[in-house]
C-alpha cells in the first residue's frame, strides 16, 4: 500500500538497493562498463576482504595477530562509553546517502550520546536503558520514538490520495486505472491488512492480553515497523533496532493494572519478534520492489516468490533451531540471541511484576519533545534552502546498532564532503565503484569465511553487526 508513495512518488534512495543494480548494469552495445570490470571497485573490496580474512586466520592460527577497528571511548565523569567502530559496510553505504541524511544520522548519534551521558551530570533522573533500548536512557528512547511516530504520519498523509483509493477499491466504490500496477491488488492489500490485525488481535487477545492493550501493541508495532522500514529506504541502515520497544511502550501508557499479570507476562514474549528487530520483512520487501521495478521484473511474480521464501525460512529456521536444542541442549548454542535476549527478557519480566509499575506521563513528553524536535527540522528544511539537517535522523533513539555505526557513518560523510567540494560531481562518480566495492568486499568476506569455519569447525568469526 506504500509501495508508489515510497518508490514512484517520493522516490526514496533505497541505498541498499544501488549494489545489486551496478552489478547487473553494464552492456557492451551501449558501452556501458560492467561493474566488476571496474579495477576501483576490486580496490575497494580488496580493503575489507584482506582485513577480515587476516582477522578470521586468527581463529584458526594464533600465529595471526588480532585486528580490531572498535574501540570505546569513556566519558569524564560518567558511567557512559562512546561507541567509535569502522565498519566498512557502513561506510560504504553511507557513502551513497546524500550528505544531509549521512550527516543528519551521525550528528544526531552523537548527541544522542552526550544527552544520555550528561543528564544524569546535571542531576536529571533520566532513568537506565530498557527492554533494548540501549546505550539510550527513556529521554533519548522517546524522543527517537517520537520523530519516528511523526515521520510514520507524514507519510501516511503524503500517501493519502493513493490510500483512499484503494480503500473505495476494495470496498467496490470504485475500479483503479492503475491497479494493474500494484504488486497486489488494492482489493487483496486492504483486506489481507484488515485480516491480519483481527488475526493478531485474536492470537494477542488468546494468549492472555485484554484487547484494548492488544490494540495498543499492535499499532506502537505497525508503527515502529513502518517507520524503521522508511528509514531504511531512505537512509540505508541495513540493521537497526526500535526505539522503544511496542511492549514498554503499551506497559507505561496503560500501567500494569490494565494487562494484569498473564498480559504483561504475553506481551513480554512478543519481545521475541518486536524487541531486538535487526531486520525487517517489510524493508527487505520494500527494497525487494524497488530492485523489481528498476530492473523491469513484474511486481506481481515477484509476490509469491517473496512468500515462498519468507514461509521456507520461517519453516527451516524453526525446524533447525529445535533439533540442535534437543540434540546439544538450549543453553550450549550460547549467543546473545539465544541466550542473552531470552535472559534479559525473563528479568525485565520479574521485575515489572514485582514493582507493577503505572502509568509514567514523562517518558510521554519526552516523546512529545522527539516529535517537535522533527516538526522543526522538516519546517526548516522546507523554508531555508540547504539546511544541513535532515530528520530522519532523529527516529532512531540510540539504540544499538545505530549508536554503534555512527562513526562510520561520519567518515564516509566526510569523505563525500571533501570529493564534491574539491572534486565535484565528477570525483564522486569516480570514486563511488570504491565505496561499492568496500559493501561488496564485506559481506563477500563474512560468506567465505562462514563457508570455511562450517568446514573446518571453528568459532566465534562475526565480521558485521547483523
Amino acid at each position: 500500500l506504500l509501495r508508489k508513495q515510497w518508490i514512484e512518488n517520493e522516490r526514496l534512495q533505497f541505498p541498499l538497493t544501488q549494489l545489486p543494480l551496478e552489478m547487473v548494469k553494464g552492456d557492451p552495445l551501449t558501452g556501458d562498463r560492467p561493474f566488476l570490470a571496474q579495477p576501483s571497485v576490486w580496490i575497494g573490496f580488496a580493503i575489507p576482504f584482506i582485513w577480515h580474512s587476516l582477522s578470521a586466520l586468527h581463529r584458526h592460527n594464533n600465529l595471526f595477530p588480532t585486528l580490531t577497528l572498535g574501540w570505546g571511548i569513556p566519558l569524564p565523569r560518567g558511567a557512559f562509553t562512546l561507541s567509535v567502530n569502522i565498519l566498512f559496510e557502513v561506510i560504504g553505504l553511507s557513502y551513497l546517502l546524500s550528505t544531509d541524511i549521512s550527516f543528519s544520522l551521525w550528528f544526531v548519534a552523537l548527541m544522542g550520546s552526550l544527552e544520555t551521558w550528561a543528564l544524569p551530570l546535571l542531576g536529571v533522573n533520566a532513568g537506565k536503558p530498557e527492554g533494548g533500548m540501549d546505550p539510550g536512557t527513556p529521554p533519548v528512547a522517546y524522543q527517537g520514538l517520537g520523530a519516528m511516530t511523526v515521520l510514520v504520519a507524514m507519510s501516511v498523509w503524503r500517501a493519502r490520495s493513493h490510500l483512499i483509493q484503494a480503500l473505495r477499491q476494495a470496498f467496490g466504490r470504485v475500479k483503479g486505472e492503475e491497479d494493474s500496477e500494484e504488486a497486489i491488488p488494492c482489493r487483496v492489500a486492504v483486506w489481507g491488512v484488515l485480516a491480519g490485525v483481527a488475526f493478531l488481535l485474536g492470537w494477542l487477545n488468546w494468549s492472555g492480553i485484554p484487547l484494548f492493550p492488544a490494540a495498543v501493541f499492535l499499532l506502537v508495532t505497525f508503527v515502529i515497523f513502518t517507520g524503521l522500514s522508511r528509514v531504511v529506504a531512505q537512509a540505508g541502515i541495513a540493521y537497526g533496532r526500535p526505539p522503544v520497544a511496542p511492549n514498554i511502550v503499551t506497559l507505561y501508557g496503560l500501567g500494569y493494572n490494565a494487562l494484569g499479570a498473564q498480559g504483561l507476562c504475553a506481551m513480554g514474549l512478543g519481545a521475541a519478534w518486536a524487541l531486538d528487530v535487526r531486520t525487517l520483512v517489510m524493508a527487505a520487501a520494500a527494497n525487494g520492489f524497488k530492485l523489481a521495478g528498476a530492473s523491469g521484473l513484474a511486481l506481481r511474480r515477484l509476490v509469491p516468490v517473496m512468500m515462498l521464501a519468507a514461509l521456507t525460512a520461517l519453516v527451516a529456521s524453526s525446524w533447525s533451531f529445535i533439533t540442535l536444542a534437543h540434540k546439544y541442549g538450549g543453553v550450549t548454542l550460547g549467543g546473545w540471541h539465544i541466550l542473552g535476549l531470552t535472559n534479559f527478557q525473563m528479568g525485565w519480566l520479574v521485575d515489572k511484576l514485582n514493582s507493577k509499575p503505572g502509568v509514567e506521563p514523562i517518558r510521554f513528553a519526552y516523546m512529545g519533545l522527539g516529535a517537535a524536535f522533527f516538526l522543526i527540522l522538516a519546517f526548516l528544511r522546507e523554508r531555508f534552502f540547504g539546511f544541513p539537517l535532515h530528520p530522519v535522523g532523529l527516529c532512531l533513539g540510540l539504540a544499538g546498532p545505530f549508536a554503534w555505526v555512527w562513526f562510520s557513518v561520519f567518515i564516509a560523510w566526510l569523505i563525500k564532503v571533501v570529493v564534491m567540494r574539491y572534486w565535484g560531481g565528477r570525483g564522486y562518480a569516480r570514486t563511488r565503484p570504491v565505496f561499492l566495492g568496500l559493501i561488496l568486499g564485506s559481506f563477500s568476506a563474512a560468506g567465505f569465511w562462514w563457508i570455511v569455519d562450517a568446514i573446518t569447525g571453528t568459532q566465534g568469526n562475526v565480521f558485521t553487526l547483523g
